[in-house]
């Protein structure tokens, strides 16, 4: 009984002795992480290990942030210039639209007024009827229609089509000049894309969560700016480990 007591004690302090540390931990993890392009592994503390099925388990936590926190401020950069030449054009269109607005307004008003005043054949027809003219009534109507041609009215609607049309050519224009840029029409997806870039897909769900965690308690969901905020992801995990000739290595 006593050889089994001081066997088990032996083997309990071969265990403690033996048990995995941070950087057991740490090489796991970076092993795990090793296809990230743009991300590390920060900040890891073991919190707990038991034995459990021939594997130690250990639980730990861990944070994730950027290689290059600085590149954050370049994306911001990017954003706020392409955000400034998106409201300009937006203004610039905006006025457009009003000029367009206020031409078609009096264009419609001029209409009425040259439409009711251009002179109907019938009214030069000796019957009364517009179906034929004699050719003295087709040259008194002539030049009625080329008089009714030159009437204020007339020649002001002519000027105001015109300027429709080039106004139109310009709203084309702006139009195909709009500005773009995919990190100012989707800013969380490209941030999110640059931590996750080469990152498996258990990672890049494990980023992806505590990004939106992080905007969640920023309380700034509306603020696509709050997206280049530097952030470290807290993280918990358990990893079951075995004891190799090169040291601790996480069980496959």
């Amino acid at each position: 009984m006593k050889k089994q007591l001081i066997l088990s004690s032996l083997l309990v302090l071969a265990g403690c002795n033996s048990a995995p540390g941070n950087n057991d931990i740490e090489n796991s993890l970076n092993q795990k992480f090793s296809s990230c392009q743009n991300i590390q592994v920060v900040d890891i503390h073991k919190t707990n290990g038991y034995e459990e099925d021939g594997l130690y388990k250990v639980e730990f936590t861990y944070g994730i942030k950027l290689k290059d926190p600085s590149t954050l401020k370049s994306m911001k950069e990017e954003y706020q210039k392409i955000a400034q030449d998106m409201e300009t054009w937006k203004q610039e269109r905006y006025d457009l639209v009003l000029i367009m607005d206020e031409n078609d307004a009096v264009k419609e008003n001029l209409s009425d007024i040259v439409e009711g005043s251009m002179p109907k054949t019938a009214a030069f027809s000796a019957d009364g009827k517009s179906s034929y003219l004699t050719e003295e009534e087709s040259i008194q109507y002539n030049l009625a229609k080329e008089k009714w041609r030159q009437s204020p009215e007339y020649l002001k609607h002519e000027e105001i089509k015109a300027e429709d049309t080039k106004l139109f050519n310009q709203l084309r224009e702006l139009e195909n000049k709009m500005p773009k840029a995919h990190i100012y029409s989707a800013t969380k997806e490209y941030v999110i894309s640059h931590y996750i870039k080469g990152c498996p897909h258990e990672i890049t769900l494990n980023i992806l969560r505590g990004l939106n965690s992080k905007r969640s308690a920023a309380g700034s969901k509306e603020d696509p700016e709050q997206w280049f905020q530097e952030y470290t992801l807290e993280n918990q995990a358990t990893i079951a480990m075995r004891k190799t000739e090169k040291g601790w290595v996480a069980a496959k």
